[in-house]
């Protein structure tokens, strides 16, 4: 006859004696990113589906957004020393190919 002790899990003895284990940190972590990634993955999904422009028009005006934001950045990079300096050696750490967008004429104007 076996002996029915053995078949016993850390759970059914925590349980007789009236305490739960410990929930950690990482039991309430991963389920509520898991959560965020789907919502963020459906938001996506419907952001594409219900978008009000083409995706031509989209990148349209992303890559005025784009072009815009990398005029303003090249003239606060001109008024402040420190922020080029910054930028510069951020760059070096970028292998930029000839002609890409961040190898424009006016950032080697600077």
């Amino acid at each position: 006859m076996k002996n029915p002790i053995s078949k016993l899990t850390r759970d059914d003895v925590l349980h007789a004696i009236g305490v739960r284990p410990r929930r950690h940190l990482i039991d309430l972590v991963l389920p509520a990113m898991g959560l965020f990634g789907g919502g963020v993955l459906l938001g996506a999904g419907l952001g594409i589906l219900l978008a009000p422009r083409s995706g031509a028009q989209t990148r349209g005006a992303l890559r005025d957004r784009m072009a815009r934001l990398r005029h303003r950045s090249a003239r606060s990079r001109r008024h402040d020393p420190e922020l080029r300096a910054d930028l510069d050696a951020m760059s070096t750490d970028f292998d930029c190919p000839a002609g890409s967008p961040q190898s424009t004429s006016t950032d080697t104007a600077l």
